[in-house]
């Protein structure tokens, strides 16, 4: 793979050994062993456990696939402190990815106060009757 961009920051190598029982379907342990089939094909990565008898450590420079997702997500704070509750979000929020085995690239953290409502009970229909809208 000749053109392909160059990162600065890498998450880390999991295992690609595709396991039907996983709710992954892949095992995605740490990986520290590569395998490549075919010359200028990107190769694939596997832990000690699935690794094969001519894999290579992985060392150096290495092509790999990195997604990044955006998404929000939203705790209820355990601080009304807009410092204290912003960091022990991203503190959970960075155990969880780390623990999926991936990488946190922060880009923004907000708190907000607010009130929750809970909805209005269903209204109840008179017996035998049916509500048209």
């Amino acid at each position: 793979m000749a053109d392909v961009p160059t990162f600065q920051v890498k998450p880390p190598i999991r295992c690609c050994r595709q396991l039907p029982d996983s709710p992954f379907g892949t095992c995605g342990e740490p990986a520290g062993w590569q395998r490549t089939v075919h010359i200028g094909a990107a190769p694939s990565f596997f832990c000690d456990e699935h690794r094969g008898p001519n894999d290579a450590p992985i060392a150096g420079e290495l092509v790999f696939n990195r997604v990044s997702v955006q998404a929000e997500v939203v705790f209820c704070a355990t601080s009304f402190l807009p410092g204290m509750a912003r960091a022990e979000a991203l503190a959970r929020l960075t155990a969880a990815v780390e623990a999926g085995g991936g990488l946190l690239s922060l880009t923004t953290v907000t708190s907000q106060v607010g009130r929750y409502v809970p909805p209005a009970p269903p209204r109840k229909q008179a017996a035998g009757r049916t509500r048209v809208s």
